[in-house]
């Protein structure tokens, strides 16, 4: 099984609050009919087809992007088949060139939990801006905190593995409650006005079991093949330790705890 079929085995919760954050949208934006929609790091292409889909009018227009080549290429091969999606290979925060033909050309941005994977949220939130036409909304969650970012850092601290995973503060954003104030400044600055930003807890019990896989699935660790089955082990027990395990009806659980941003943010006229 190759990561992205992984992922997708995996993505329970992306997918749960999707769910919950799709059925908030449906009732608080008016879709234009012949709309260019965005969807901001798609992944394999199953969130903007499965929920962003069904929820927009026929008449729409759906892109979808995101830097890795894997996933993209699943995401054509699944679903680039339907006339009305498109998916490239393009980094938001980066590929400035590349997404300059698309200039003020969408109605609507969505990103579901991708922005805690970019570390450069301003030249992101930029780009999205020049990506919009006027008055075009953009629609995004992340993960802001968690006790998984305390596990890993548990982790990543040990002279056993700390080599593997240590560049995974490089590639994640964590924002504390002080520095969320700063990152509302940011997207005014940018120019957006705010409709609406929220933080909420949440919460999800994975199987203990499965934990790993979620880990090697949607985290940039770069464990050796022969150390993984090692390493999976060093997971669960960690989770153990730091007592972030719970057990219902006699089976063993990671009670993950973690909070997450959602914002209603919009290009002025």
């Amino acid at each position: 099984m190759n990561r992205t079929e992984l992922y997708l085995k995996r993505s329970v919760v992306a997918k749960r609050d999707g769910e919950e954050i799709i059925n908030r949208i449906r009732k608080n934006v008016q879709w234009m009919e012949h709309s260019k929609v965005l969807d901001v790091g798609c992944g394999p292409g199953n969130v903007t087809h499965d929920l962003l889909l069904p929820m927009l009018p026929d008449s729409t227009e759906i892109f979808g992007i995101d830097k890795s080549f894997e996933v993209i290429q699943y995401a054509n091969e699944r679903y680039g088949k339907k006339s009305k999606m498109t998916f490239r290979q393009m980094d938001i925060a980066l590929d400035t060139s590349a997404l300059a033909e698309y200039n003020e050309y969408f109605d609507y941005i969505f990103s579901f939990y991708c922005f805690h994977f970019i570390l450069d949220a301003r030249s992101a939130l930029k780009n999205i801006y020049k990506l919009l036409k006027p008055g075009g909304e953009f629609l995004f969650t992340f993960i802001v905190s968690g006790n998984y970012q305390e596990l890993h850092d548990r982790i990543s601290n040990t002279q056993r593995w700390g080599t593997y995973i240590s560049k995974y503060n490089e590639t994640f954003l964590f924002l504390p409650e002080n520095q969320r104030k700063d990152f509302e400044d940011v997207i005014g600055n940018v120019g957006f006005e705010v409709i609406d930003i929220y933080v909420e807890p949440k919460e999800y019990s994975f199987p203990l079991a499965v934990v790993p896989e979620f880990a090697f699935s949607h985290f940039p660790y770069q464990i050796p093949e022969n150390l993984k089955d090692e390493f999976a082990l060093s997971i669960m027990d960690t989770i153990k330790e730091m007592e972030f395990h719970c057990i219902e009806e006699g089976k063993e659980y990671f009670c993950c705890k973690y909070e997450m941003l959602f914002a209603h943010i919009k290009k002025p006229m």
